[in-house]
């Protein structure tokens, strides 16, 4: 009888190299960000930051430059990667930022025609459209998130 070699699926860090951009980074950004979630930064053209709380993740910062015109990365827009999380996220949830590149499960409400969304309700719902998180690891607090 013949031993398994290959028993489980890893779905970490499958990606599109066609989805990767380069964009100009904020100024807080620093190598130590690499593999963090990231956001528009609507400060600037083309410009990332770290994904703060309830902002709508657009991708994972794969390199990290700190030239003489500014700060700039790879960044994976498209894709499965592994992201810090805090929280509790299940497989199956859509994430959100939570501030300093983490995310945390979005939290989808229910429209009203009394209440209109706020800025975070909205990203929430963003969410759900464009992210799943295919797999969870507790004891390293990352998730495996595909962006679409």
């Amino acid at each position: 009888m013949s031993t398994a070699f290959h028993t489980g699926v890893k779905t970490e860090s499958f990606f599109d190299e066609v989805w990767i951009r380069t964009m100009n980074l904020a100024a807080a950004i620093t190598v130590a960000d690499v593999g963090k979630a990231l956001a528009i930064d609507a400060s600037a053209a083309n410009t990332a930051k770290l994904a703060g709380t309830d902002d709508h993740v657009i991708g994972r910062l794969e390199t990290f430059e700190d030239r003489q015109t500014g700060k700039v990365g790879a960044v994976s827009r498209k894709g499965q990667f592994s992201l810090p999380k805090t929280g509790t996220v299940n497989v199956g949830d859509s994430v959100v930022g939570n501030g300093s590149g983490v995310v945390k499960a979005a939290v989808v409400v229910t429209p009203t025609t009394a209440t209109p969304f706020t800025a975070a309700q909205t990203n929430n719902l963003r969410a759900v459209a464009t992210n799943i998180v295919l797999e969870v690891n507790n004891t390293a607090n990352t998730v495996v998130v595909e962006l679409k």
